[in-house]
């Protein structure tokens, strides 16, 4: 008779695509907070803003990549059976993690999609790992930005207690119950066991390719312009009031996507006479920290020394020199502009209308932002944020 004793039946496992499923969602999700953390605390330590943009943009694209994996999971677990629960737990366990499962799988789709809720009221642009532009879930709306931040904030709190007590479960039940509760949701081959260190290495791969891939810097002359022939203002010009229904604005290609935005407060003092443009001029101070474009973080971002340097700089400066008739309504003056400490000499031709004591002036001019050294040292390529922007102004003038 043989002494062999019989090996033990092996306990019902989760199914290898139920596996994978788990332990690439938990690597993603672990590793797109890690990433938020590290974004948010980036320029503390001593991280550039694109290098935070990029980073911001990696933690949406992991949390995309859940969201898409959270559709794939549910479906397969809809279509495939569960293991049997374990005779070792007792009702009140099986109920708790029922109820963990349940809000588990609620907040894998409500986290990801309040982050792109997030992104699409915000108006910042999104790209898929910079593979293809994602859509916006709704028009940008400043008014929603704080209610969608704490809603987001508040989705990954919730996350993160659900999953703390989800893996204090299985502690309990490996180290204390001492039994397969844990076990069964391992990888059962030596290709799966290695399946969180291949996704770790690829999630730093690419966080290296998004945040210390090459920042280009292109360099410009700081050498001060030549200064332009002026005009003395004489009776003959006119001078115009202007009205609030003034408009200064912009708009920038940013990483793909149209960003539009506004100066809220600038002076203009306009003395033109269509027939006397000799003695015509036109003079603006723009207070730049009035800057808006609809977006928190842009908005506090375009005020710093890269950028606007406010606080050095408060106020651009623009005047015309001499101005000359190119026909049809449209003019065409010599001018200069200041912007931080640097005067460029422009071209600014713009179009007149005039009915009675109302006129309208409006003219496009397109700027190259690194001429006045805007966003020069983290932005200093076409990579993420357009050199070229176009400035449009719009005068509602009364005589």
């Amino acid at each position: 008779m043989s002494n062999t004793r019989p090996k033990a039946a092996k306990p019902p496992q989760w199914n290898s695509g139920s596996k994978l499923f788990h332990w690439l969602i938990a690597g993603l999700i672990f590793s797109a907070i890690t990433v938020a953390i590290l974004a948010g605390h980036w320029g503390d330590l001593g991280g550039t803003r694109k290098q935070q943009y990029w980073l911001f943009m990696l933690h949406k694209s992991l949390g995309l990549t859940v969201l898409l994996l959270a559709i794939g999971r549910l479906l397969w677990r809809l279509t495939h059976q569960r293991p049997a629960p374990l005779a070792s737990h007792r009702h009140i366990e099986r109920t708790a993690a029922e109820g963990a499962h349940f809000a588990l799988y609620i907040l894998l789709f409500l986290l990801p999609l309040s982050g792109w809720w997030l992104n699409s009221v915000a108006g910042i642009p999104l790209k898929y790992f910079l593979l293809f532009k994602v859509p916006a879930l709704v028009a940008a709306s400043l008014a929603l930005e704080d209610l969608a931040k704490w809603v987001h904030n508040a989705l990954a709190v919730a996350l993160l207690i659900i999953l703390s007590a989800h893996i204090a479960g299985a502690l309990k039940h490996h180290l204390l119950d001492k039994d397969t509760t844990l076990q069964r949701m391992l990888p059962d081959s030596v290709l799966g066991k290695f399946t969180g260190a291949v996704m770790a290495l690829l999630v730093i791969g690419m966080a290296g390719v998004f945040t210390f891939a090459e920042l280009t810097e292109t360099t410009t002359s700081n050498a001060p312009s030549q200064p332009i022939a002026t005009n003395s203002v004489d009776a003959a010009a006119t001078n115009w009031t202007t009205h609030d229904s003034s408009q200064l604005t912009f708009d920038v290609n940013v990483s793909g996507d149209k960003v539009e935005g506004l100066f809220k407060r600038f002076n203009a003092a306009v003395n033109f006479a269509p027939d006397s443009l000799g003695s015509s001029s036109i003079y603006a101070t723009i207070f730049t920290e009035s800057i808006f474009t609809d977006n928190s973080t842009r908005d506090e971002m375009l005020p710093e020394a890269d950028w606007f340097s406010v606080q050095k700089h408060p106020i651009a400066e623009f005047k015309t020199g001499n101005i000359r008739d190119t026909g049809d309504g449209k003019y065409l003056a010599d001018a200069t502009l200041r912007i931080r400490d640097v005067t460029r000499n422009i071209e600014f031709p713009f179009h007149w209308q005039q009915s009675g004591d109302s006129a309208t002036l409006t003219a496009t001019v397109t700027l190259n932002r690194l001429d006045y050294q805007l966003g020069a040292d983290e932005f200093g390529d076409a990579e993420t944020i357009a050199l070229m922007v176009p400035v449009k102004v719009l005068l509602k003038l009364t005589r």
